[in-house]
């Protein structure tokens, strides 16, 4: 459902549909309707990447073999986020785009960089570096994605991360750390799936050592000589 229902030709997932798993769009409606509207229509690059990440997890958990079409699938979710959702000036990922009526081309209508996207896409990322290791833009992107995190999202001072980019949202810097709609879960997997996939398995602690493996598995999953062949066919 979530492969073949709710992601889009472009790449990018609808987030909200009727009943009948008709997507709700306000593309032909007024400005102030569409503007009133973008929490229930617009492209979320953080969601694109996390499921990105989840859609592989959850075909290695199933034990399907040769699952080309879910590895397509996700690298198309992660590339569009890349190509749309990524700030070249300053770094992190923009909250929110938009398709108007008519376009193919997707618009920034939400210029935050909240706490839990900057976390996903950081997780992603880096898998996809072991995943695709012959394409550098990965790896490349999740250095410079942390670069941007330490910079802008971590308080060095008092720890945890704030909620906001402090480039777009300054006031963050003395906002609540946590609160209904924030909590570890996003940073904690994130960071800790990087510090697996660094670490040495041998000489690290048993927790890291276990998702160290998982990980690995996950990677492994997608690395049999079938797959390996027909990864070499997507875009």
């Amino acid at each position: 459902m979530i492969r073949e229902t709710m992601v889009t030709g472009e790449g990018y997932l609808r987030l909200f549909f009727t009943r009948d798993w008709t997507p709700l769009t306000f593309r032909t409606a007024s400005e102030a309707t569409r503007t009133l509207n973008y929490g229930l229509d617009h492209v979320s690059f953080g969601h694109d990447a996390k499921t990105a990440f989840l859609l592989l997890q959850a075909s290695n958990a199933l034990g399907i073999e040769n699952d080309v079409r879910t590895l397509a699938v996700a690298k198309q979710l992660l590339n569009h986020t890349i190509e749309n959702g990524w700030d070249p000036h300053c770094g992190g990922f923009f909250d929110g785009g938009y398709y108007p009526e008519g376009s193919n081309r997707c618009v920034i209508v939400k210029e935050t960089k909240t706490w839990w996207v900057q976390a996903e896409t950081l997780n992603t990322l880096l898998l996809f570096s072991y995943l695709f290791p012959d394409a550098a833009c990965y790896l490349e992107l999740f250095e410079k994605q942390w670069e941007y995190i330490d910079t802008y999202l971590l308080d060095h001072r008092n720890g945890d991360w704030f909620e906001g980019g402090l480039d777009k949202e300054p006031f963050h810097a003395t906002g609540p750390k946590g609160h209904m709609w924030k909590c570890t879960y996003h940073t904690s997997r994130a960071l800790m799936n990087c510090v697996a996939l660094f670490s040495d398995e041998k000489q690290t602690a048993a927790g890291i050592g276990r998702r160290r493996r998982e990980l690995d598995g996950v990677v492994n999953h997608w690395k049999n000589a079938t797959t390996l062949a027909a990864r070499k066919d997507l875009h």
